[in-house]
């Protein structure tokens, strides 16, 4: 999830004209203090930083100071947390991120933490909107994504019921092959009244208004102009209009506001825009007519939201100013990522987890308040006293953990395993594992401790720390791993031992869990650890070709091709002729598109290369034969 921000709101009644005389344009950024936060609770509670949101109490607290900080609103990104998990599908497959999210789960129907800041901001008399990605509603298993098949976790972790019981709304290549990730067709009103329907019941918990973002975080899109059809993309503008005009009026019956998040650079203005964690030139979604500037003429929209790419300051200010030029009764505000603030009418701060003005700030009034005092003790000095621990909130004892990594406390160790033990929290187990991974061959007591234990969970904490140690020391841990009941605990063994220079016969043991495995994400990492360089044994070569035809005979294991392929691909010139032959089989269909995919559009994790739209067509007409003409010439495959 997206992380946390600051940002600084024009005051609703100021216009520009007031605001510059007001204040002058080169002074307003050292003197005009940050009025809104962008919270992002699945991003804070990570890592526990920024600040702690792990409890009900911890949200309570932290809201209260950023109010004594000048926070006169909240954006919560949490909004989106509580819809995906009352209308999202989870599928546990992908198993190191859907654990992740049973951490979220537990944090909003056991903690209640969201309930906690709609009730706090209201008692601080503090506004609070909810944030929900307009085009961000998960997808199909097989689509490569950020964590997820293209990189060995598993299948995309989840996708909107929507999705799932409509399969006629998400939106198809120009060819009807691809689904589109992300998004849906807007066409149906039945459909349209559903999401806002779901939207608003949330919205009733006391949210003052709804922040949209265009963004997606999965990836679909091979070539630009894919999903497109002529001039609009996989929704057409009226579409996206007509579904956020009927959102507008729910709203506006129930005194509710609404503001649209964009992308100030040139290519995305318009559009969706670039997910920040991959690559910065491709927006996932395609291209999708956002026609926010006829929403603002027609009054569908409260505010705008100028994001703050890093690089892109100057153009985002500009756009910026030139929105409250043209529209000078619509508040404008700067979303920022990084400092410096750049100077503007309409201000924005930066992340509140990168700014190390805020965070001082914030830590000097924490460390006053008994809910929060042990997560900033925790996180600004190093800890001294073991037995603190096993009275902490786990929001305290990750940063305690985190300051112990590199610094071998042997003496400590039985305390440590206590908390391991007692403290089952998703970043709890997560940071435990990297510290003792760090302290090297100091925490072999530990870890021989750990992979003893009847609790999966905790041996898990004992391999994850393991994966971490340098090698071959980590051999001694990992190949017994391998044989663990737990598929969980299975996949880490792959990923951290099958790199590991030493006695393992890494063509062989890809091989058998290729074989032998009865789960399809084991299978997967195992052959997204056929890495360049590698050789690649007659026999593990036989083991992928008949596991690439497999998986295919399996809908529910389709999402494994990308793996699969990819370490055909690099397995030299025979995995390169086999990829070509699958290229002309027409049964099952998916495989001459998988393959294509390997192929055409290269991925290794979340780096995409994409190809043009004519080495795309070439491509497709390998296996598709010449398709059928095209009511737009963009899409013909080249003639020769």
């Amino acid at each position: 999830m997206e992380d946390s921000f600051l940002i600084v709101r024009l005051i609703r009644w100021a216009t520009p004209a007031l605001l510059a005389g007001a204040v002058g344009m080169t002074g307003l950024a050292e003197t005009v203090t940050p009025s809104a936060l962008y919270v992002s609770p699945a991003g804070h509670n990570w890592r526990a930083d920024g600040m702690p949101l792990h409890t009900a109490g911890e949200v309570e607290a932290s809201l209260r100071i950023a109010a004594k900080l000048g926070i006169q609103r909240v954006y919560w990104r949490g909004f989106q947390e509580t819809y995906l998990l009352k209308h999202a599908r989870f599928r546990k497959e992908n198993f190191f991120i859907s654990s992740y999210w049973d951490w979220l789960r537990e944090l909003d129907g056991k903690r209640g933490i969201h309930q906690a800041a709609i009730k706090t901001s209201a008692e601080l008399g503090m506004e609070i909107w909810g944030v929900w990605g307009l085009f961000d509603l998960g997808s199909d298993p097989r689509e490569d994504a950020y964590c997820g098949s293209a990189a060995g976790f598993g299948p995309l972790v989840f996708e909107d019921t929507i999705r799932i019981d409509h399969p006629e709304a998400v939106p198809k290549d120009s060819h009807g092959i691809r689904t589109q990730c992300g998004t849906i067709r807007f066409i149906d009103p039945i459909i349209r009244r559903t999401l806002i329907d779901r939207l608003t019941a949330i919205m009733d918990q006391g949210y003052d208004g709804l922040l949209l973002y265009t963004y997606s975080e999965n990836l679909s899109l091979w070539f630009l102009g894919e999903f497109d059809r002529g001039s609009e993309g996989p929704l057409s503008a009226s579409e996206v209009t007509t579904f956020v005009r009927e959102l507008r009026a729910v709203l506006r019956a129930k005194k509710k506001h609404l503001a649209l998040q964009i992308d100030p650079r040139t290519s995305f203005r318009d559009g969706p825009s670039p997910w920040l964690g991959l690559s910065p030139d491709v927006n996932n979604v395609g291209r999708v007519p956002i026609a926010w500037k006829d929403w603002l003429r027609e009054g569908l929209l409260d505010e705008i939201v100028v994001a703050v790419p890093e690089g892109s300051k100057d153009e985002a200010v500009k756009l910026a100013e030139e929105i409250m030029q043209d529209f000078p009764k619509i508040p404008v505000v700067l979303l920022a990522r990084h400092d410096p603030i750049p100077p503007s009418r309409a201000m924005a701060a930066v992340d509140a987890r990168r700014s190390t003005n805020f965070q001082a700030r914030f830590l000097e009034k924490a460390r006053s308040l008994k809910p929060i005092r042990d997560w900033a003790k925790n996180s600004t000095t190093p800890l001294t006293d073991p037995q603190s621990l096993k009275k902490a909130d786990s929001a305290a004892i990750v940063p305690a953990f985190l300051s112990l990594k590199t610094k071998p406390q042997i003496p400590w160790i039985p305390d440590l395993l206590s908390v391991i033990r007692s403290h089952p929290e998703f970043p709890v187990r997560q940071q435990a594992a990297e510290t003792l991974g760090s302290w090297g061959i100091a925490a072999t007591e530990a870890l021989d401790s750990l992979i003893t234990d009847k609790d999966s969970s905790v041996r898990r904490v004992a391999f994850q720390a393991a994966a971490e140690l340098p090698p071959p020391s980590r051999i001694r841990w990992l190949e017994p791993a391998l044989r663990d009941t737990d598929p969980y605990n299975r996949w880490i063994a792959v990923r951290g031992l099958l790199v590991t220079p030493g006695p393992t016969d890494s063509a062989r043991v890809i091989s058998g869990i290729l074989q032998n495995d009865p789960d399809p994400t084991v299978r997967s990492a195992a052959a997204w650890m056929v890495r360049p360089g590698m050789t690649v044994s007659p026999e593990l070569f036989s083991a992928l070709k008949n596991r690439f035809i497999a998986l295919h005979d399996e809908p529910a294991w389709r999402w494994e091709f990308r793996t699969v392929g990819d370490a055909l691909l690099r397995s030299g010139p025979d995995g390169l002729k086999f990829l070509h032959a699958c290229l002309s089989k027409t049964k099952p269909p998916e495989i001459a598109d998988s393959a294509w995919r390997v192929l055409y559009v290269p991925q290794d994790g979340a780096a995409l290369k994409l190809v043009d739209s004519s080495q795309a067509a070439e491509a497709c007409r390998a296996y598709l034969g010449r398709p059928p003409a095209s009511q737009h010439p963009e899409h013909e495959p080249p003639t020769k």
